[in-house]
């Protein structure tokens, strides 16, 4: 009989445990109308997501290939501080022959290149990225 008993209040126990365990497990739901859903959905959808940030990526491919038009054009600039020259003719221990030179040198360098012909590459590119930016056609959430 006090077999039974302890069995009881064992299960008794082990039940009350169990049922304070579930309970602080529950997870607290909150109510969302249809459009609030459809709204949160579409702002977490990791593939509309990713969609954008390819379309974004597109714009940009589209704007990069139109500057390569564009010449490159380069400036450089340097200076170079010289001292006067000194010559050893008989040997290092004797007077040295002096020559003077200009102490200052400065250098100026402007180019520009610009691609004339390239077999058509640039104008294909740049319509293979018009294609590929207007292939996105999800409509953005946010706007």
């Amino acid at each position: 009989m006090t077999f039974n008993a302890c069995r009881y209040q064992c299960m008794s126990l082990c039940l009350l445990l169990t049922g304070s365990f579930l309970h602080s497990q529950m997870i607290d739901y909150q109510r969302l109308s249809l459009q609030q859903a459809i709204e949160t959905g579409l702002k977490n959808n990791k593939n509309i997501q990713i969609s954008h940030l390819k379309q974004q990526m597109s714009v940009t491919r589209e704007k990069d290939l139109a500057m390569e038009k564009l010449p490159d054009i380069e400036f450089h600039t340097s200076y170079n501080q010289v001292t006067n020259l000194f010559q050893h003719q008989n040997g290092f221990f004797n007077t040295a022959t002096k020559y003077d030179i200009i102490n200052g040198m400065y250098d100026f360098t402007l180019s520009a290149s610009i691609p004339v012909y390239m077999g058509g590459k640039i104008k294909n590119t740049e319509k293979k990225a018009a294609i590929d930016t207007g292939n996105f056609g999800i409509e953005n959430p946010s706007r």
